[in-house]
């Protein structure tokens, strides 16, 4: 059954080191390819939690990967 909307959790990209942008990756790895990136404070919503990765929902059916310290999920 499809989850009720009040119960997605959204997580919100943060940059934490001075980086011009965030990257969103195909897999929950640093050596998986790009495939966007983000600038600070946009709002994705979340999938699940992988380790210290957030699988994220991108466009239609397609999905990404956020690294934790990049990212915090909006209480």
């Amino acid at each position: 059954a499809p989850t009720p909307k009040e119960n997605l959790k959204k997580v919100v990209s943060v940059i934490t080191d001075g980086s011009p942008e965030i990257n969103i990756r195909k897999k929950a790895t640093i050596y998986s390819e790009i495939l966007k990136k983000t600038d600070d404070g946009n709002t994705f919503e979340l999938i699940e939690e992988e380790k210290e990765w957030f699988k994220i929902k991108l466009n239609g059916e397609s999905f990404g990967y956020v690294a934790k310290k990049y990212a915090r999920i909006e209480e």
